[in-house]
């Protein structure tokens, strides 16, 4: 077993503590007393860029955004996160496993309000944290807002109508 990923006490998988470089050794060096020699330790490798890419949701290959709108959230979460635009992917790339925290979260919900006028919460980002699950969540705040404007402004226009012929 050369590689066991941790798992979280729900039993998921537990990103945060999985190592994203190391070496495999057949046998650890001991000091005198028993510890691990950490200067005869052979030197940490990192992982190719297709290995990183297949586990985190990035691509060497350059997905294009489908609208406007997925460019401008794909280029906020580069931004917030500190990587190149063309390595994120749309569909797979994962905001929290992509290095993503709670305080990340909420500069990207600041930078796309900023950007788009848009209101989203730290939950609907948790629920669908890809380019193209926050562009879902997007429109279908836009949609409830404006189904909730219409009922709203239809309630007015009743109540108005009422008033002007003498009900109420």
């Amino acid at each position: 077993m050369l590689e066991q990923v941790p798992l979280s006490p729900n039993g998921k998988v537990d990103l945060h503590a999985s190592a994203h470089h190391g070496a495999i050794s057949p046998q650890v060096p001991l000091s005198p007393n028993g510890k691990v020699d950490r200067k005869r330790l052979p030197p940490p490798t990192r992982r190719n860029s297709a290995q990183r890419g297949a586990e985190s949701g990035t691509s060497p290959a350059v997905e294009e955004p489908a609208d406007e709108t997925e460019a401008a959230v794909r280029e906020a979460m580069a931004s917030i996160l500190r990587l190149p635009v063309p390595t994120l992917c749309c569909e797979r790339s994962h905001f929290f496993r992509l290095g993503g925290d709670s305080v990340s979260a909420l500069r990207l919900l600041l930078a796309l309000r900023t950007a788009l006028g848009t209101r989203l919460t730290v939950q609907q980002l948790f629920a669908q944290p890809t380019v193209r699950g926050i562009c879902s969540q997007m429109h279908s705040s836009a949609a409830t807002e404006v189904s909730a404007v219409s009922a709203v402004s239809a309630a007015t226009a009743a109540s108005a109508a009422t008033a002007a012929h003498g009900g109420g």
